[in-house]
């Protein structure tokens, strides 16, 4: 069998989130009252590796589930409860998933993974709990196919999945969406491009979507397509609560781009990766799009939106590389040097008061510092850093 999971961060090289608890095995519980039932999964970049509960922020790198408990009082640790434990054996260690699963999610304080099916095929979906116990099968996806690729976005209950099977006229992708407040109905099917591949020889450029941001209402992704030397990027969006799906920027739309949808407005971060940065924004009613700010950026910064900021940081020089945060209006609130830090950032993860960075170094993904948002929009904030084992 062919199948991973690919789980990257936009502003590396880019989850999301899952599960209404409820139909699918546990009783239903009160929405986290920290976030006032914001879902900050949604705000996740690296997809798969990071998971935010009020109890604690978790990760994921490889196969092993780590977390860092919300007091910031203790070092990123295995989650494991054994003492006598070592943590480098996937057999005796509980902090490992099983083979064939990468990636974590959550929701509403309860953790997810997605993992290749030896058994049937497809994919099955687990659930445990915040200890990385009591782990049980909810539901199998796909059976029927054992050679396949897919990646998965998640957010506000429901999981996308684009699936990708290989074809002798090229791979045949389809995007599902699943509600995970009842797994047990058909996943939704967004896009396909299977009728294209019936007809398609070996060197037909096919269409693509790439998910870029998946919430409680709506599911936004790009669709690429046109020849090798026109090709055409829109941006769409598929309200869950209607299953109208609209055609929002028809004009080419970066899959660099950064999404947060506040209300009834989308904003988006535009770049093309070197010089040239914009936050713009939507009216998902009217379908009106206007430039809030432009902004001269270098080579390898990038811009990253929560529910209520725009961060731009990045860049290989940590004597220099600041974190930039702006408002959704466009005003400046504050600059952060990272220099005493010793390294360039890039954005983790967020919570109703914090915002998390981790090292922009390739492969370094552990968060080291944090910022209170409350005081970034009032321009006083510092970085704290976080415990460290020593």
């Amino acid at each position: 069998m062919k199948a991973f999971l690919r789980c990257a961060s936009v502003s590396l090289c880019l989850l999301m989130l899952l599960l209404l608890l409820c139909a699918c095995g546990n009783s239903a519980s009160t929405p986290p009252a920290a976030s006032d039932g914001e879902d900050y999964n949604q705000y996740v970049k690296s997809q798969g590796y990071y998971a935010c509960t009020d109890s604690a922020w978790y990760s994921c790198p490889g196969s092993q589930i780590y977390f860092l408990d919300a007091g910031l009082e203790s070092p990123l640790h295995p989650l494991c409860a054994k003492a006598d434990c070592n943590h480098n054996d996937r057999e005796t260690c509980s902090s490992y998933l099983p083979s064939g699963a990468y990636c974590l999610y959550a929701w509403n304080n309860t953790l997810y993974y997605l993992c290749g099916s030896m058994e049937h095929g497809g994919i099955d979906l687990y659930q445990m709990g915040l200890d990385g116990q009591d782990r049980k099968l909810l539901r199998n996806y796909f059976s029927d196919v054992t050679s396949y690729s897919y990646t998965a976005n998640a957010g506000g209950g429901f999981l996308t999945i684009l699936w990708s099977r290989d074809t002798t006229n090229g791979d045949a992708a389809t995007l599902y969406l699943i509600s995970l407040d009842d797994c047990k109905a058909d996943p939704v099917e967004l896009f396909s491009n299977e009728d294209e591949v019936a007809s398609a020889v070996p060197t037909t450029e096919l269409s693509q979507a790439y998910v870029l941001h998946v919430n409680q209402d709506w599911v936004f992704y790009t669709l690429t397509t046109g020849p090798s030397d026109d090709r055409a990027s829109a941006l769409y969006g598929y309200q869950i609560s209607t299953g109208e799906t609209k055609l929002l920027v028809a004009d080419s739309f970066s899959p660099l781009s950064d999404l947060s949808q506040q209300d009834h407005k989308l904003y988006w971060y535009d770049t093309d990766g070197s010089g040239y940065g914009a936050l713009k924004r939507i009216d998902l009613d009217s379908g009106e799009t206007s430039l809030v700010r432009e902004f001269s950026v270098a080579q390898n910064i990038w811009g990253t939106l929560d529910d209520r900021f725009l961060y731009i940081l990045g860049g290989t020089d940590a004597a220099t590389a600041e974190a930039a945060v702006y408002d959704f209006e466009g005003n400046e609130l504050q600059r952060l040097s990272c220099a005493d830090l010793g390294t360039p950032l890039s954005y983790a993860f967020s919570s109703g008061d914090k915002v998390f960075f981790h090292s922009n170094v390739l492969g370094e993904h552990d968060p080291i510092c944090w910022a209170d948002k409350d005081e970034l929009e009032q321009g006083k904030a510092v970085f704290h850093d976080i415990a460290k084992d020593n």
